[in-house]
């Protein structure tokens, strides 16, 4: 098992990074009234990996627990908005679908990954999501 040397090398930082890519493009065809909307939930996909980033760099095994927490509150903060946005017509049900799909399964991974912090030795983490395979159980979670 490899060490991880860098938050860019982590399972739940590369989903979270494809997370705000497919939102960042997503509100680029939501109308521009609907502006505030938009950068709420640009803000809400770039918190989940700002919060993973920032944890890591942190070098506390405590504060970066902590920072997965609030990334993983962001993935539930996102959710809800592109709830509120299908739910009003203003994301087709393929594009809902989609980002919804890769939202639970980053929430399941962020819970994992927070489980195995809390029971691994002090330190930097060993990546124990070295494929995404390993993110299966999160998929499952999905209602």
């Amino acid at each position: 098992m490899a060490t991880v040397k860098r938050f860019e090398e982590l399972e739940v930082y590369k989903l979270g990074m494809e997370i705000f890519q497919n939102v960042w493009t997503m509100c680029r065809n939501l109308p521009r009234t609907e502006f505030a909307l938009a950068d709420q939930m640009k803000r809400s996909a770039l918190s989940i990996i700002s919060n993973i980033a920032e944890g890591y760099e942190r070098n506390s095994r405590k504060e970066f627990i902590q920072f997965c927490y609030i990334a993983k509150g962001s993935v539930g903060e996102l959710r809800a908005q592109l709830e509120g946005c299908y739910s009003v017509g203003l994301l087709n049900k393929e594009k809902y679908e989609q980002v919804r799909k890769l939202c639970f399964r980053e929430s399941g991974a962020l819970a994992s990954f927070i489980e195995y912090l809390r029971r691994t030795s002090k330190g930097k983490p060993e990546n124990k999501q070295t494929s995404r395979g390993s993110l299966s159980r999160a998929e499952k979670s999905e209602p």
